[in-house]
């Protein structure tokens, strides 16, 4: 009965010293935090530092009716990325723009469609004359491709933005977050090895 009721003093004790150097936790959070931000900003401004130019364009796909049921199911929203990353697109886009598919395939996306008669095709480059170029490329390329593939009646370019210097969205507030909770979690983690370790040496001292 004393051994239980010492330990539960023992927790209770450990508890309290924990609470009073928690300031050590939050220190450590706010370290950690500046660190994973630091190395977010060092990645994202000196390393990606260059611009990346944006071509921007919509296109509009006239479906067969006849076959529209069929179509849509292997030409989605899911699948027009790897449709244009595979040779049948990007391979006939590189011989066109003498660049590599792979370099085609790396600088072209698909954003989620909220129309399937509807898509947009974003070409990222370094610089402005290549985006154009690729965009280009792809309206002749996306043409040939309807008028060859059973299901489509046409693909066309329906609208195209000015090509502009393309900013990705800054994560800098949530890698500061996840840095922040990862550090919080360490620094409680070490300040309880501290009380327990403290408690452990003051518990041998007294017995000496």
């Amino acid at each position: 009965m004393k051994e239980y009721m010492r330990e539960d003093m023992d927790s209770r004790k450990i508890a309290i010293l924990t609470l009073k150097k928690i300031w050590l936790a939050f220190v450590i959070a706010i370290v950690t935090a500046g660190l994973f931000l630091g190395i977010y900003l060092l990645k994202t401004k000196v390393f990606n530092g260059a611009d990346v130019y944006r071509s921007d364009a919509l296109y509009k796909i006239d479906f067969d009716d006849e076959k529209y049921d069929s179509t849509i199911i292997f030409y989605n929203d899911y699948t027009w990325n790897d449709v244009i990353d595979a040779d049948i697109i990007a391979g006939k886009v590189a011989e066109k723009t003498g660049l590599s598919k792979e370099d085609i395939a790396a600088a072209t996306s698909v954003p989620t469609m909220s129309d399937i008669t509807l898509f947009h095709v974003y070409v990222d480059a370094s610089d402005s004359s290549k985006a154009e170029a690729i965009q280009a490329g792809l309206e002749e390329t996306l043409a040939e491709f309807a008028d060859g593939e059973e299901g489509f009646v046409s693909i066309t370019k329906w609208d195209q933005k000015k090509t502009y210097i393309y900013k990705d969205a800054s994560h800098a507030g949530r890698v500061a977050v996840f840095g922040f909770v990862i550090g919080l979690i360490i620094g409680y983690i070490v300040v309880r090895f501290m009380v327990i370790i403290g408690q452990d040496t003051k518990e041998v001292n007294d017995e000496e």
